[in-house]
């Protein structure tokens, strides 16, 4: 399309378009006085070489906003994408953690049978149960630090997993504003590309 639009400026285009833009210019610079009353000296430029210059211009403004609008697109996408995946990292992680609690909670489970059990054998030994109940509160001890390590980052997991999420949420909302602008700018290109076809008839029309 940039090809298309810079036909509108050919050897015979680039010369009106030039002096109509620098008449333009030029009268601007006599018509406005300092009490800003247009008072225009000299004729005025031709009307449809003022138009075709800054239509020419306004359509490469367009084109070449387009394009950096398409890139801008693609990078919010590759994020979009990136989030994606980090979210499934994270939920991986969260189903990890939830596992490594499962087996501290079964440790604890079976550390409480043998507590129970330890106990049910020191009746017999008289001796050994002054000294049962240091280790098994050592081993309670172990068991809850353990357990409260993995609650944190079960939390932790979780947290992340939140922001993960309401990142992916602000990210699909600017595709869809993005897609809406898109669909606004391929119209506006094929208004241009239908002007540039004008242009590039009424050159020839001129030249014949």
């Amino acid at each position: 399309m940039v090809a298309l639009a810079s036909k509108c400026v050919g050897k015979w285009g680039a010369a009106t378009l030039g002096v109509g833009v620098v008449g333009w210019r030029s009268w601007r610079r006599h018509a406005v006085g300092r009490a800003g009353v247009l008072e225009p000296k000299g004729p005025l430029p031709p009307p449809w070489t003022q138009s075709r210059g800054c239509s020419c211009c306004s359509n490469k403004r367009n084109i070449l906003d387009l394009a950096e609008q398409v890139e801008v697109n693609k990078a919010v996408e590759d994020r979009s994408n990136q989030l994606e995946n980090e979210l499934v990292s994270l939920q991986k992680k969260l189903k990890d953690t939830e596992d490594e609690m499962d087996k501290y909670s079964q440790v604890l489970k079976a550390r409480k049978k043998l507590e129970l059990a330890d106990k049910i054998s020191a009746e017999a030994n008289v001796a050994s149960l002054n000294r049962l109940p240091q280790l098994v509160e050592e081993d309670l001890d172990c068991a809850q630090e353990c357990l409260a390590i993995a609650l944190q980052k079960f939390k932790e997991a979780k947290k992340a997993a939140d922001e993960s999420e309401r990142g992916m949420k602000v990210i699909k909302s600017q595709v869809r504003k993005d897609e809406e602008k898109m669909e606004i700018q391929k119209t506006q290109l094929k208004e241009a590309s239908c002007f540039a076809e004008d242009v590039i008839r009424m050159q020839k029309t001129f030249a014949i």
